[in-house]
């Protein structure tokens, strides 16, 4: 387990055992509804072929999940948030727990199931930084709709979701708009599902970040990032940001699009990379900064924490954030 967590968890049964029923809320800006997980990372020499057999040199145990990881980024960001989703009542769910804890995120709305099991990821990642994911996924991997509680929901400014379960997070973002709460919404390629209930959400969706993957699924066609964007705005959403990693992100708006080149750095972790990139624009956003403007933040959070391994482990300081860019003051905001 890695080293960071593990005295957080020993301190924990008290505050694991709260949350199943104090329900009590604090004050947040932004809510997310969505998933943690916990992340076992192996280190291989390569990512394995079919039929391969390889052995790991090292394993080690992060928390991760894409809502949790976007939550805590934009915390170190400064802004109040709170995490609304299943955990088990096992390890991995106190782990979870207490990292929340740990990273100052609000837990008035975990769900504590005594019966479930929290989901985890295996992360493969080679010398390069890249990696391949399998999703063991379980009856905690993100809420069901009647999981969620309008209460945790309507004391927030901003809301962010995945579509994990389009029927949860259509839930939600239907209670967020009831009570005037911008929505953010994190689409993947296995994501989409009923398509009713996905036009719905992006109609109710101010900003849609997806990654370079989910385009076919979302446009129905092999479009590039730049030709999918008005077809995605069409949709819905005020902003779409598509990520392609190492070649930047394309944002797109009914005044305009821009391409953000992604800043060269070395590559330690890709893990959650777009999850900080999603948390920083949402900052840049809510502080009323111009798309660019936002993107190249992003993107500069984005370089920072890829410099670390784990989903959020590296997510960085709005003052390292500004420090990075000062030092990148070459680089044009697009092309």
């Amino acid at each position: 387990m890695s080293a960071p967590f593990g005295e957080a968890m020993c301190r924990m049964d008290n505050v694991h055992q709260r949350a199943t029923t104090d329900r009590a809320v604090t004050s947040y800006e932004v809510v997310g509804v969505g998933d943690a997980d916990v992340d076992i990372y192996l280190d291989v020499p390569h990512l394995p072929g079919r039929d391969e057999k390889v052995a790991a040199m090292a394993a080690v145990w992060y928390p991760g999940g894409m809502v949790a990881n976007f939550l805590v980024a934009l915390r170190r960001l400064g802004t109040s948030c709170c995490f609304h989703g299943p955990i088990g009542a096992d390890a991995f769910g106190r782990m979870v727990q207490a990292n929340f804890v740990e990273q100052d995120v609000a837990i008035d709305g975990l769900i504590v199931k005594p019966e479930g099991s929290t989901y985890y990821c295996v992360v493969l990642l080679d010398a390069s930084g890249e990696k391949a994911l399998v999703i063991a996924p379980t009856d905690c991997i993100f809420p069901m709709p009647n999981d969620i509680d309008p209460a945790i929901i309507a004391p927030a400014r901003h809301l962010h979701t995945a579509g994990l379960r389009m029927d949860a997070a259509l839930r939600a973002a239907r209670i967020a708009k009831r009570h005037n709460l911008t929505v953010s919404l994190d689409v993947e390629p296995s994501d989409p599902g009923d398509a009713a209930q996905l036009a719905e959400l992006l109609a109710l969706t101010d900003l849609l970040f997806v990654n370079h993957g989910a385009l076919a699924a979302l446009t129905g066609s092999d479009l590039s990032p730049a030709a999918a964007l008005p077809v995605l705005l069409a949709r819905g959403p005020r902003t779409v940001c598509v990520t392609v990693g190492a070649r930047g992100a394309w944002v797109g708006t009914r005044d305009g699009t821009w391409h953000i080149p992604a800043f060269p750095v070395p590559v330690v972790d890709s893990t959650g990379a777009g999850d900080t990139f999603a948390a920083a624009f949402v900052y840049g956003y809510r502080a009323g900064w111009s798309p660019p403007t936002s993107a190249r933040f992003a993107a500069a959070a984005a370089a920072l924490a890829i410099g670390h391994r784990g989903g959020h482990h590296g997510a960085p300081s709005r003052d390292a954030v500004a420090s990075f860019l000062a030092a990148h003051s070459h680089a044009p905001d697009h092309p």
